[in-house]
């Protein structure tokens, strides 16, 4: 089973978001889809959705990682950590069942602006279902 990962981004100025990345069989070997969130995904309810932005992919490491960032660029630290149910691509979106340690099965969906979410564009997460079940699709 594929896995995910949350980590608070803490920068050295102080300012701080949530890096969710998640594995993924299309991309390269040894990397991760990457999203920047401004808050948590467990901060989402039915309905709502969060803005956010497409990173480049990162190393598969961050999965367990937790600590300083190369290059003086601050420090992360594991909020939340699970399991990838289920994965679909839709053309221009991204429908994920997500599965977080202790906590419940959530799905959101992923949408750019027209297009599937891009590396280095903003895209929205939308909170779907808290039960993952198919009603919402």
């Amino acid at each position: 089973m594929k896995r995910t990962v949350q980590l608070q981004h803490d920068l050295p100025d102080g300012s701080s978001h949530v890096d969710w990345m998640l594995e993924w069989a299309d991309c390269q070997a040894g990397q991760l889809v990457s999203i920047r969130l401004e808050t948590p995904l467990n901060t989402l309810e039915k309905g709502g959705y969060l803005l956010a932005t497409r990173l480049k992919d990162h190393r598969a490491a961050y999965l367990e990682y937790e600590g300083p960032v190369s290059n003086d660029r601050g420090h992360v630290r594991r909020l939340e950590q699970g399991q990838i149910l289920e994965w679909v691509c839709t053309g221009d979106e991204w429908w994920i069942t997500l599965k977080w340690s202790g906590g419940p099965t959530h799905r959101v969906r992923v949408s750019g602006d027209g297009a599937a979410p891009e590396i280095g564009k903003a895209c929205r997460v939308y909170a779907s279902d808290q039960s993952g079940s198919d009603s919402d699709r």
